[in-house]
């Protein structure tokens, strides 16, 4: 009896989850597009079909993982009556999808350490990502200004990131307590925001941008020297 008839869709998505697992395996360098396609049960032309290249579906599998993140993130957003609520929901969300598809957690949180070219691709995915949790953010604690919503959105989700791979590394360890532990640590760290330290921040002067490094360098040197 013939199997069934996969729809576009469908197929797309067995080859999106196929991939993860080749690029988590090899990596973004040693993946080949005929691996990929045997992974899937597809022929090269059927995968051509759907990604016009490596990186297309290299970028794909990234999507795909963060974009079920922030879902989760979304959902937990309106879940709890208290911003403590909420982060216990989002970063149990995290586990979940995590568990759900290693493969593809482990390419979307490794990518950036690996091949230049599958770094830049991750970082350019993962950079969407910080944006909206920092935007996620904003209800949730007393952070007021963006450029510090977005470094603590960056510290936030690198840190679950790790937890996510030491997880996957520490077979056994309970979801619901680890979940709990990583929870109470970002909440503490968020919820820090409440106190003094907002308006100590308000205070500072803004971060440099980029190339004016010297130039401020050079101002600090000549007022340090002058009589």
């Amino acid at each position: 009896m013939a199997g069934k008839r996969l729809s576009s869709t469908e197929r797309r998505g067995r080859i999106v989850s196929a991939a993860a697992k080749v690029f988590a395996e090899r990596g973004y360098a040693e993946a080949a597009m005929e691996r990929i396609a045997q992974a899937a049960g597809v022929t090269k032309p059927v995968l051509y079909d759907h990604f016009e290249s490596k990186e297309a579906l290299f970028v794909a599998v990234l999507e795909s993982m963060r974009d079920r993140l922030l879902a989760e993130g979304r959902k937990a957003a309106s879940a709890g009556a208290t911003g403590q609520a909420r982060v216990r929901a989002a970063v149990r969300g995290l586990l979940d999808v995590a568990e759900a598809a290693p493969d593809a957690m482990r390419v979307l949180v490794c990518a950036r350490y690996g091949d230049p070219v599958g770094a830049k691709l991750a970082k350019a995915v993962q950079s969407s990502a910080i944006d909206s949790i920092a935007a996620m953010l904003a209800p949730t604690s007393a952070i007021g200004e963006a450029w510090a919503r977005l470094a603590t959105a960056q510290f936030v989700m690198s840190g679950l990131h790790a937890i996510a791979l030491w997880w996957f590394e520490n077979a056994g360890t309970p979801k619901d307590a680890l979940a709990e532990i990583a929870a109470a640590i970002v909440w503490r760290g968020v919820s820090a925001w409440e106190t003094d330290l907002t308006q100590q921040i308000s205070n500072e002067p803004p971060p440099l941008v980029e190339g004016a490094a010297d130039e401020t360098s050079a101002g600090t040197e000549s007022k340090t020297v002058s009589p």
